[in-house]
């Protein structure tokens, strides 16, 4: 029988009334302020619904418990239920029809379930129907309708997407690195919108996603969505505490496994796991245990394992390639867009959905990330990718230019950091560009009878005169040498360029020391190039750094 008017409203402001309080003086609170004992005890069954809503909900997930019944309705409102196509611990989601003369159309009805209908659950339905109502983009699924069951339960209709989840669609049509990001590019404009509007998802994971069959993604369930400015919603909802925390463990950010205040930058690390197990076909973080605290201390103290090295073994088959173009594909920029958007601290992360998404964005055009250092080799080894074809026709010319730039740039650099000794760097700056003019001369088709002289045979001149001809001046040579090397390795031709700036390293070390600025730059150098192989437990032919 249902309650009377005045009894369920009066159960309600206890309710409301009893979540501000600590759980150690809630019950005594209740007492001294319901003296009906029946009363009283429905507000703390409703208490403890709301306290151990999470675990029901990670409960029935996980089948541990049997599965809420089946909705009796056949029809709610204009609409006619078809099928249920999910459940979760406490509501479903059904396809229904309508089924009034006005028009024909399939839609998505979300309902609360019947018996987990408290007051709490009930204001963040509400609260997601009015931001659902608030968010008119095109990747987000759209609102239609809503309104009360008979028995008093909101709804909220919904366009039905016939799609897959975006983990699912992508491996179903195997689809590219590069397409595999487009597609979450896409869902970052959608959560860049929701932040807009003052709206945190709060819940990112595949299942969240779906994609349609034109390959149009939608974000779904704004369900425990936070409004970060509550006056802004017309049903207030109680801020979760630290024992009732309604998140996807596998995809939550460290703050929401703490308990911490969320901000913006919880979507920014879920969309991050999202698209790390897109590219990897696995999660950033490895466990054996199926034990919730176990994860949350993976998500709380252990780093991600960068995604080219945590690549699946069976990843590359539903990304139409090989696991070693696969890591190559991910090692660089990838890692580091990546790394960034996991680290532990917020502030530390994106600032945005937006900057996250334009870093991307950047990496698919060929540009330097943000998230990487801002070398002139890095700059350099982007611009020679961007420019195959450019490169291939004038590479002559493009050498010429570099080998002058590269030379320039770095004993500015080294003339500005080292002022006491400005008179020593720039005299060796004259000598190494003396010899890279000597070098290219050797190109000039009148000096070389009319023969033309490829890019790689420029370099091969180059190194040879820098160990002859620049012997007695070991600087010098060293830093020819260190410039061919890092030519070399822009091209990509990594293996030509080690031996170089190897060489690079011993002449300063035997010159000047361990203590000169000068063998820092070698070895930060040969530590580029090490990354950039991904060798980092000092293979034989790196050097042995003193200590």
């Amino acid at each position: 029988m249902t309650a009377p008017r005045d009894h369920w409203l009066e159960m309600e402001r206890l309710f409301n009334e009893a979540l501000g309080h600590d759980p150690a003086t809630r019950t005594r609170w209740l007492a001294a302020a319901c003296p009906d004992e029946a009363l009283r005890a429905e507000v703390e069954r409703l208490l403890a619904a709301e306290a151990g809503a999470e675990d029901r909900l990670r409960d029935v997930l996980a089948g541990a418990v049997p599965p809420a019944p089946i909705e009796k309705a056949t029809r709610i409102g204009p609409y006619r239920l078809i099928h249920e196509l999910g459940r979760g611990g406490m509501g479903s989601v059904w396809l229904a029809e309508r089924a009034d003369a006005e028009y024909v159309d399939r839609v998505a009805i979300k309902l609360i379930r019947a018996d987990a209908a408290s007051p709490g659950l009930i204001r963040r339905f509400l609260s997601e129907r009015q931001i659902l109502a608030n968010l008119k983009h095109p990747n987000i699924a759209r609102l239609l309708d809503g309104g009360t069951t008979d028995d008093g339960r909101p709804y909220l209709v919904m366009e039905y997407i016939e799609g897959d989840p975006i983990d699912v669609y992508c491996d179903r049509h195997r689809l590219s690195v590069a397409d595999r990001i487009a597609l979450v590019r896409q869902v970052a404009g959608a959560l860049q919108f929701a932040h807009t509007n003052l709206v945190v998802h709060r819940d990112i994971k595949p299942s969240n996603i779906l994609v349609t069959s034109d390959g149009a993604p939608r974000l779904l369930d704004f369900g425990i969505a936070k409004i970060l400015d509550p006056a802004t919603m017309p049903h207030r909802v109680a801020e979760t505490g630290t024992g009732h925390r309604l998140m996807t463990p596998a995809y939550a950010s460290p703050e929401q496994v703490r308990g911490d205040a969320v901000t913006t930058a919880a979507d920014v690390y879920s969309i991050a796991v999202v698209l790390y197990e897109l590219l990897t076909g696995r999660l950033p973080y490895r466990t054996e245990s199926a034990q919730p605290h176990d994860l949350a201390r993976l998500i709380l103290e252990v780093q991600p394992e960068q995604p080219s090295t945590a690549v699946a073994a069976d990843a590359p088959v539903e990304r139409n390639t090989t696991l070693q173009r696969l890591r190559r594909q991910l090692e660089g920029d990838l890692d580091n867009i990546l790394l960034v958007a996991l680290r532990k601290e917020p502030e530390r992360r994106y600032a945005s959905i937006e900057q996250f998404a334009a870093d991307l964005g950047r990496h698919l055009d060929g540009h330097p990330v943000v998230a990487r250092p801002d070398t002139w080799p890095y700059r350099a080894g982007k611009f020679v990718k961007r420019n195959r074809g450019a490169v291939a026709a004038g590479m002559s010319t493009f050498l010429t230019v570099a080998f002058f730039a590269l030379s320039v740039a770095i004993q500015a650099n080294r003339i500005r950091r080292e002022r006491d000794i400005a008179n020593r760097e720039r005299e060796k700056a004259e000598s190494v560009t003396a010899f890279l003019v000597d070098v290219f001369d050797a190109a000039d088709p009148n000096n070389a009878r009319g023969t033309e002289v490829t890019a790689r045979e420029i370099l091969a001149e180059g190194g040879r005169k820098a160990k002859t001809e620049l012997a007695d001046q070991p600087e010098v040579q060293a830093a020819a040498m260190e410039t061919i090397g890092n030519v070399y390795r822009a091209l990509g031709e990594y293996d030509s360029a080690a031996p170089f700036l190897q060489a690079a390293h011993d002449r300063r070390l035997a010159a000047l020391g361990p203590n000169s600025l000068d063998y820092a730059t070698s070895l930060t150098e040969l530590g580029l190039l090490a990354r950039i192989l991904n060798r980092y437990n000092r293979p034989q032919g790196f050097p042995h750094v003193p200590r």
